[in-house]
């Protein structure tokens, strides 16, 4: 249950990064879905593993929404849009 809401929350917000950074060039939706769901992934099994939280806390939501954006920029950058 874990892993499908820290997906859905990734990718709830990429789409809402995405809508604000006004993507709509660059990088497509496909690719802006990768990036988030994958920096959500990342940064909640990240933290949980450094031991800062534990999955389904809110911490850990609040870190799968900063990872999905963070990597959604880096993403936006290094393909130059």
């Amino acid at each position: 249950m874990n892993l499908a809401f820290t997906i859905v929350v990734g990718l709830l917000a990429g789409l809402v990064a995405r809508s604000v950074l006004q993507q709509k060039r660059g990088i497509g939706i496909v690719i802006t879905t990768v990036l988030s769901v994958g920096g959500a992934l990342a940064a909640a099994y990240g933290g949980e593993l450094l031991g800062y939280f534990k999955l389904g806390e809110p911490l850990a939501l609040g870190a799968a929404a900063v990872g999905a954006v963070v990597l959604l920029v880096i993403g936006a950058k290094l393909s130059g849009h």
